[in-house]
């Protein structure tokens, strides 16, 4: 368990954002609710400071720090003329929060919607021209964001996950009832003695394996996540701030969440879901897009995909970006 000191701690910051963006990786910070969430802004190889771009958000997936599958996709991106912003939501990676590991979909929608201010206050970014890209649960939350921020003139997801409650009562591994008393629990803990708990970073999704030997229980979607952020994949756990746990109370957080009855708060807004040929999480994009206006969402497959594939396989990766290029190219314009 991890408390939280009732001292106030004054911490010193390493300035690491400027006015003046410079081609490729810009180290930023800006704040949510009081916290100071640390980020990427990545622009092109041919930047030039007296132009403006259109700018992407990019929403990670869950569990994921800045590191992961977010700056895989802003790396390729940036080179299409776009200015993308990749952080570390509140209580992950290297920005404030506790408890630490919170996956709450509601908080990181709160933070998509202060990355957009911030990123809208930078004398590059043509505010005109402002979408959102999500991968995984990220997806869903990016594509919540954009429902109620008008400033994100399109969303696009990737491997996304949007009725977070159906997909974890048809695929738990413990009861629902078993997991919301779980989260209560802690809650309780926390309120009395400001002592945080944790459970694995997959509770009640997957049976919980201590070492690569009990991956052998998973199916093959979640063996690859295994492999993937624990073992490393070709850019996976990355160790210096990624968490490989979750705070217990924000359990029932995490499924409280169904984007899909509000997707058609975009309105003339439109939508990509890109899904993997696999039917692991596929099924939820398409059910997604059915909830879009019509003419406005679209399916696209990469073929030959798995889920996890999407978030590092290059060979998938790219045609996926091809595609996010496309339709970013159209809904924003280059």
């Amino acid at each position: 368990m991890e408390r939280q000191s009732s001292d106030r701690v004054v911490k010193r910051y390493e300035i690491k954002y400027t006015e003046r963006l410079v081609p490729g990786k810009n180290p930023v910070w800006f704040t949510s609710q009081g916290c100071r969430l640390e980020g990427n802004i990545y622009t092109p190889s041919h930047f030039d400071s007296s132009q403006r771009y259109p700018a992407l958000i990019t929403c990670n997936p869950a569990g994921a720090v800045k590191e992961h599958s977010a700056a895989f996709y802003s790396e390729k991106l940036k080179e299409h003329g776009y200015l993308l912003l990749a952080f570390d939501n509140r209580s992950w990676g290297e920005s404030e929060g506790f408890p630490r590991y919170t996956e709450d979909p509601f908080m990181k929608v709160e933070d998509n919607k202060n990355a957009t201010t911030f990123m809208s206050c930078l004398d590059n970014v043509d505010t005109n021209r402002m979408g959102i890209l999500g991968i995984c649960s990220g997806a869903g939350y990016a594509a919540y964001t954009a429902c109620f921020d008008i400033r994100l003139r399109a969303v696009a997801t990737v491997a996304g996950i949007f009725d977070f409650a159906g997909w974890i009562t048809s695929s738990s591994e413990i009861g629902f009832e078993e997991m919301l008393l779980r989260s209560a629990n802690a809650r309780k803990t926390y309120y009395q003695t400001s002592r945080a708990e944790y459970v694995d970073g997959w509770f009640g999704e997957t049976p919980f394996a201590k070492n690569s030997a009990g991956w052998t229980k998973r199916n093959q979607l979640w063996n690859e996540l295994s492999q993937y952020y624990r073992e490393g994949g070709d850019r996976g756990w990355y160790k210096p701030t990624a968490g490989d746990h979750r705070s217990a109370q924000c359990v029932d957080n995490r499924y409280m969440m169904n984007v899909n009855p509000m997707l058609k708060y975009l309105n003339d807004r439109r939508m990509l879901a890109i899904r993997e040929a696999l039917n692991f999480t596929g099924p939820n994009s398409d059910e997604a897009i059915r909830h879009v206006n019509p003419g406005k969402g679209e399916v696209f497959v990469v073929p030959g995909a798995s889920h996890t594939d999407l978030y590092h396989v290059e060979a998938h990766v790219n045609k996926a970006v091809a595609k996010l290029t496309d339709f970013f190219g159209s809904t924003l314009g280059k």
